[in-house]
């Protein structure tokens, strides 16, 4: 008969600071004391315990992302040997957190089918992504704010990745008459084409007929030439006449800043832009 496992036998992984254990690694190349092969060795004779590390990690690579390092052995002993290992190895020693505003109505849109999006960005930097957890249950206060933590440079680059998984929604009021089919076989070209959702609200008293295209951050020159085509095939001739909307999600706590002083960063943008920009009335 097998001996029974050990109940008190584990192995458990872990990342290191990748920084952190390249100079342990390139401390050993040179010969010097207490180098990654030492340190390890020394754990491991101290502790009982087996360490798996990535004793071929290549000095300087390009990859930002933090290495595993697994040990082996008794639960306490296993316990002991990854506290002496992240005492050197931390990554947490310089580990951030963001805070972003990301509209509520797009978190779903965000992390994608099934958590796809949101995995590969973290897996990309190294970062943990959160979503506020209240919105499932609570009705009445969605909250906008994620928040990314992991070392500065990933973060940074989480933040950028996440911005760009936002959906970039267009619209445009059309002359009273114009027709607006979306099924129809040009509208259908022009969607498929620039990978374009076109859809067309029907008037109300107060407003005309509007259309709405929706696309994605990362894939702007698509959506900007896919819905000039279809403001050309719509209005003809009147297509540069007429005026596109967006609106961005920012906390009105941010307004200000946002501003500048006296405005100047809103009047610098419509300089060089020619856009309008309206924010809400704060009362």
């Amino acid at each position: 008969p097998h001996p029974l496992p050990d109940p008190e036998w584990t192995e458990e992984r872990f990342r290191v600071d990748r920084k952190k254990l390249e100079v342990m690694l390139l401390a050993a190349t040179e010969g010097r004391v207490n180098g990654g092969e030492d340190f390890f060795q020394k754990v491991m004779d101290d502790t009982q315990t087996q360490i798996a590390w990535p004793s071929k990690l290549k000095i300087g690579a390009k990859s930002k992302k933090d290495p595993h390092i697994k040990v082996c052995g008794k639960r306490e002993n296993v316990r002991e040997a990854k506290d002496r290992i992240m005492s050197v190895l931390d990554t947490k020693s310089n580990r951030v957190t963001l805070k972003m505003d990301v509209s509520h109505t797009e978190h779903s849109h965000v992390i994608g089918k099934g958590g796809n999006n949101i995995k590969r960005v973290m897996e990309e930097t190294g970062c943990h992504i959160h979503f506020p957890d209240s919105n499932r249950n609570n009705q009445a206060e969605k909250s906008n704010q994620v928040s990314i933590a992991g070392q500065p440079g990933g973060v940074e680059a989480a933040r950028v990745k996440i911005r760009e998984l936002l959906p970039l929604v267009l619209s445009f009021e059309l002359p009273a008459i114009m027709q607006s089919d979306p099924s129809s076989p040009t509208v259908q070209h022009i969607s498929q084409t620039y990978n374009l959702t076109v859809s067309f609200k029907p008037p109300t008293r107060l407003y005309r007929a509007t259309g709405v295209v929706r696309g994605s951050q990362n894939n702007i020159n698509a959506v900007k030439r896919g819905t000039a085509l279809l403001l050309e095939h719509l209005a003809g001739s009147l297509a540069s006449t007429i005026s596109i909307t967006t609106h961005l999600d920012i906390a009105p706590q941010h307004h200000l800043f946002m501003k500048g002083r006296n405005g100047s960063n809103i009047k610098h943008i419509t300089q060089r832009t020619g856009a309008q920009i309206h924010f809400p009335d704060p009362n």
